[in-house]
């Protein structure tokens, strides 16, 4: 897995979405939904309590880039140009064990609506098909049955549940882990590239 041939976050397509770098000009569009304490509440983080929060974000996100290799993209509606959310790999790295984590986050008016598994679908082929990996992990608070639900379909294997694992916001919490290889992945994809239930953008 070489990601630091990567210099600059690649645009990708899916059909109904831009997947991009994250730019300054975006930070109302963080904010509308990263404000929402039922999205903040499946995440380690607390509801962005002013526009100046999500700001400070996404300028840490774009210092990443900067620094090189960073794989956080904005999720773009193609039908209004708004943000409306990211999707990419975190920073768990295995460069031995080609191995990377799954991250990602949706506005609340985009859930139920297969965005994100389309968006996730797009990333991790570029996972396994650019970077090279071999594994992709993910997790979700146990009590999180969206996230969960992405992760089921993106076809990934639940791996177990850790009791009391993290401590968010004060509390001790429940957490499920799920992971994919890269045959697994890039079968499915093969199989389904007519189009009739993977987006392969």
């Amino acid at each position: 897995m070489d990601g630091n041939h990567w210099k600059e976050l690649p645009r990708m397509e899916t059909p109904r979405m831009w997947l991009r770098a994250l730019r300054l000009e975006d930070s109302d569009d963080v904010y509308a939904y990263a404000a929402n304490p039922r999205v903040a509440g499946g995440t380690a983080w607390e509801p962005h309590a002013n526009r100046g929060v999500s700001q400070t974000v996404v300028e840490d996100i774009i210092r990443h880039y900067a620094m090189g290799a960073y794989f956080c993209w904005a999720i773009e509606d193609k039908r209004n140009r708004r943000v409306i959310g990211t999707c990419g790999f975190d920073g768990h790295w295995d460069l031995r064990d080609q191995r990377a984590r799954l991250a990602y986050v949706l506005a609340q008016d985009y859930w139920g609506r297969g965005f994100m598994v389309e968006a996730a679908q797009r990333v991790l082929l570029f996972g396994f098909e650019q970077l090279g990996l071999h594994r992709v992990t993910a997790r979700c608070l146990a009590d999180n049955r969206q996230s969960e639900r992405v992760l089921q379909k993106l076809g990934m294997t639940y791996e177990g549940m850790l009791w009391d694992h993290v401590r968010i916001k004060g509390r001790f919490r429940t957490v499920k882990f799920y992971g994919m290889l890269a045959h697994e992945f890039l079968a499915k994809a093969s199989r389904n590239s007519a189009g009739e239930d993977f987006v392969l953008g």
